[in-house]
């Protein structure tokens, strides 16, 4: 292939490459292509095209990576004999202005015009050797584009001098390094001049070919060994599963008759039982006929028994009816009797009485005087308490008309409703100061009663208007106790309607947060769509500005406004174009957005899958004309 000499000329570094002469070799080396290969990033052709060609240029610009890429070609798989540290140094790793690339490829070409290459690529006038490393490690050869093994390459220039190694590619060094070698390593050096490395390379690999063949022909001799004891196993084994198949044959064979036999005497059994059930059949009919006669008989006791039990019945309410008459005659007897007895005793006490009043008369004439004097008192008191209740009558009806008043106010505020209580906690007070009056007139109108029967029958007049007065004032505090009554059932009447009021202004409360919530994602909505400033000036420009949007003609139930926002979208601003050619004339002005119209019409929507509810259920639509192209948007059409 050539030799590689260094000089130094002035403060340059220059490297000459020439090509062989195809005396060493047997092939000449015409074209080095590089991809992606350290320096060479972009594809790149070298060109042998005479017997000296030279590589010029300054330190650093790549000169002794083309030897590189030659010696890695061939099979190099030292990194350190290319200069790196790791095998993917040899791929291109970037700089400033360049990316890192993924792999790296080598191609040689060889002119085999004269057909001297060794072995079946003789046939090529041109041979082609490539190599392409992936940075993951992959490593792929190619020769004429086949992929080959490395192997493959390394046998194909054996024995020329050219590889990784040989002594073809000279370089800085190598002479120093063939002068100063060893005998044993100068031995290889020339029998790969002498071109007998190939034929050492092949003995070597038939000696290793041989020992493995040995080895395995160690192994078959065991495994035929242990085969031959495992046949004597497999064979006694053999003779246990013919016997096992004749017995299980013959089992197979006795089973099948034991199953005919049953069988046979199945059916037998099956026609024994089949009479039987056709006897016990006719049996069983003969019994049921007799069962529906016992049943009709019964049938006619039980009605017998019931319209007994009815006669029994009705006798015994008789019964109990007369008995009960008997205990009413017997306890009216009773109370009769014990009436006579009571008056008969009230009798003789009364003419003890009569005897006592007589004996008495006189003293009661002598305190006559007296008690006039004291009945005289009596009726100023009396008069003075008639006086009062007159007084808490006439404030009963502004009690009354007050507590109507606070009735109405109570409708109106909570406030008005504690003032009504109040203000009859306060007739309660007053109504309890007059019963306690009363009950006190009642104590002196007993205690008088008690004294005027003492007094002479010149005093009854006084007596009765006494009682006449009392009578009064019973009435009196009877009205106040009916009045009290009424103003307890208002009360609770009141109680009732505040409780009623309270959940009315709940669920208006209710309804009002609702309502806030809507219109307050009514207005994100609209804000929304207000924020797109170059459609809202599309829409003045075509006169849509001031149509209602979709949005404005829709109800939408609480907690759902999300998600038919997320369904319709933009479809919420759509505006609703019936006009054809009002239509036409706003398609040929192409919105800066996205935007909806509708037109009305019936829906062409699919009805929801059974066991779903719809969405369109949560949807109230207030113009029922948006109804078909709603119902078409939220069924995907």
């Amino acid at each position: 292939m050539g030799n590689v000499c260094s000089r130094l000329l002035g403060r340059e570094r220059i490297t000459r490459w020439t090509a062989s002469d195809g005396i060493i070799f047997s092939v000449r080396l015409v074209q080095i292509k590089l991809a992606g290969f350290k320096s060479f990033v972009d594809p790149t052709s070298i060109h042998v095209p005479g017997q000296l060609v030279g590589v010029v240029g300054p330190n650093g610009c790549g000169k002794s990576n083309v030897i590189d890429a030659v010696r890695w070609v061939l099979g190099e798989s030292r990194a350190a004999a290319l200069r790196g540290d790791s095998m993917q140094d040899v791929i291109f790793n970037g700089s400033v202005n360049r990316t890192p690339l993924a792999r790296a490829s080598v191609e040689l070409i060889f002119d085999n015009a004269q057909g001297r290459a060794a072995g079946q690529w003789s046939q090529y006038a041109e041979i082609s050797v490539k190599r392409i490393l992936q940075r993951d490690g992959e490593s792929s050869y190619y020769i004429n584009g086949a992929h080959v093994r490395r192997r493959d390459i390394t046998d194909m220039f054996l024995g020329t001098g050219l590889g990784p190694r040989a002594y073809a590619i000279m370089e800085q060094g190598i002479i120093t390094r063939i002068i100063e070698a060893k005998p044993e390593e100068l031995r290889v050096f020339l029998e790969e001049a002498a071109g007998i490395s190939k034929y050492k390379e092949r003995r070597r690999e038939t000696e290793s070919r041989l020992a493995g063949t040995r080895g395995n022909l160690a192994r078959i001799t065991d495994i035929r060994t242990e085969l031959a004891t495992q046949l004597e196993k497999l064979q006694a084994q053999a003779a246990v599963a013919t016997r096992y198949k004749e017995y299980h044959s013959e089992l197979q064979l006795r089973q099948q008759l034991l199953w005919y036999a049953r069988r046979r005497d199945a059916a037998a059994e099956r026609e024994r039982h089949a009479l039987e059930m056709s006897k016990v059949g006719n049996e069983l009919e003969a019994e049921n006929a007799r069962l529906r006669q016992l049943e009709s008989r019964v049938e006619t006791a039980r009605a017998a028994h019931y319209r007994a039990g009815d006669g029994l019945n009705a006798a015994q309410a008789a019964l109990y009816a007369a008995n009960a008459e008997v205990a009413r005659f017997e306890s009216e007897l009773r109370h009769v009797e014990e009436t006579r007895q009571r008056l008969e005793g009230q009798h003789t006490e009364r003419l003890a009485q009569l005897g006592s009043w007589r004996e008495q008369r006189a003293q009661l004439t002598q305190a006559l005087h007296m008690w006039a004097a004291r009945a005289g008192t009596a009726r100023e008191r009396s008069t003075e308490a008639q006086t009062k209740l007159g007084e808490e009558n006439a404030r009963l009806p502004q009690a009354e008309q007050a507590f109507r008043a606070g009735q109405e106010r109570l409708s109106e505020t909570r406030s008005q409703l504690l003032q009504a209580e109040s203000r009859l906690q306060l007739e309660q007070a007053n109504l309890s100061h007059l019963e306690r009056g009363a009950q006190a007139l009642q104590q002196r109108r007993e205690r008088l009663e008690s004294e005027l029967q003492t007094l002479a029958e010149p005093d009854a007049a006084a007596v009765n208007a006494l009682r006449e007065r009392s009578a009064a004032l019973e009435a009196a505090v009877q009205a106040a106790q009916a009045g009290h009554e009424s103003l307890q059932a208002e009360c609770a009447a009141l109680e009732e309607r505040s409780a009623a009021a309270g959940e009315a202004l709940g669920a208006a409360q209710r309804e009002h947060a609702a309502a806030e919530a809507q219109l307050a994602t009514l207005r994100q909505i609209q804000a929304a769509a207000e924020d797109n400033a170059p459609l809202r000036e599309w829409l003045e420009r075509h006169g849509l500005g001031a149509l209602p949007r979709l949005w404005q003609k829709l109800r939408i139930d609480r907690g759902w406004e999300t998600a038919v926002e997320s369904v319709l979208r933009e479809r919420l601003h759509a505006l609703e174009l019936s006009e054809a050619a009002r239509l036409q004339s706003v398609l040929a002005d192409r919105p800066p957005a996205k935007a909806s119209v509708f037109a009305r019409g019936n829906s062409t929507g699919t009805p929801a899958a059974p066991g779903y509810e719809p969405l369109a259920s949560k949807i109230r639509a207030v113009d029922p004309a948006v109804s078909g192209a709603l119902a078409d948007w939220l069924a995907g059409a």
